[in-house]
């Protein structure tokens, strides 16, 4: 598990992938030292305020030193959410992590993965078809 540490960040990139979630990209020469190890579900403490809220890491580009975050926006509830939908490139973030520790085993059926996806998204979205 790589060190926890602290880093400040700078937004450089915000997209609205739904009406409801919001994609920011962060970056910072400081992310030099951000390493992630063999864990699949890679976290960081963000932190507003006096607050930290964990966000999973969508993606880690390392040769740009960028991290992708993405937020659930639940109107002006909550604290992370509205930062997120109120982002602009140039704000700052600081952040601690990384953080994870699950990694799925080497010998995992991918297809007993696929289905379960399946059936998790099918619940979300009953209109929608998953058969091949």
């Amino acid at each position: 598990m790589p060190e926890r540490r602290g880093f400040s960040t700078t937004v450089t990139a915000v997209e609205w992938l739904t009406p409801a979630m919001v994609r920011v990209v962060v970056g910072s020469s400081d992310l030099d030292a951000f390493t992630v190890g063999e864990f699949t579900d890679h976290y960081v403490k963000c932190r507003f305020g006096d607050k930290t809220r964990s966000y999973t890491v969508r993606h880690w580009d390392p040769a740009r030193r960028q991290l992708t975050l993405d937020f659930v926006v639940h109107g002006d509830h909550g604290i992370a959410g509205p930062w997120a939908a109120g982002a602009q490139p140039g704000d700052t973030l600081e952040l601690t992590g990384p953080g994870g520790g699950y990694a799925p085993s080497a010998d995992a059926d991918i297809q007993v993965a696929a289905e379960l996806i399946a059936a998790f998204a099918k619940r979300l979205a009953p209109d929608i078809s998953f058969e091949r």
